[in-house]
């Protein structure tokens, strides 16, 4: 499987965009996308993900994904959501350590 950086320069590189008009694009260093590119930093944060996403044409969830398994971590806001969505983030959370492989898929397929 192709790394957060490894997909985003190979899309890049694809669309024939350099370095400088990807980091001008989202709003941040070339050297800051070309160390995520090589892997020297973490991938964006999930709000420059979606944009990078946009840009290169990428599959936003696909991408996201790549990124928080790189990350190790996943966060959500759930400050001005529905008290629903709140709950159901607290309940992921507290059960995380739990589900198993069956679960877990019943959850992706039901979303």
């Amino acid at each position: 499987m192709r790394t957060f950086g490894e997909q985003v320069r190979e899309a890049r590189n694809g669309m024939g965009m350099s370095l400088e008009s990807l980091a001008r694009f989202m709003g941040v260093s070339k050297v800051y996308v070309c160390n995520v590119e090589k892997g020297h930093r973490k991938p964006f944060s999930p709000e420059k993900v979606q944009v990078v996403a946009e840009i290169l044409k990428l599959d936003p969830m696909e991408l996201a994904n790549q990124a928080a398994l790189e990350r190790g971590y996943v966060k959500l806001e759930v400050v001005k959501q529905r008290p629903s969505k709140a709950r159901l983030a607290a309940a992921l959370a507290h059960h995380w350590d739990f589900l198993d492989e069956a679960a877990v898929d019943k959850l992706i397929g039901a979303l």
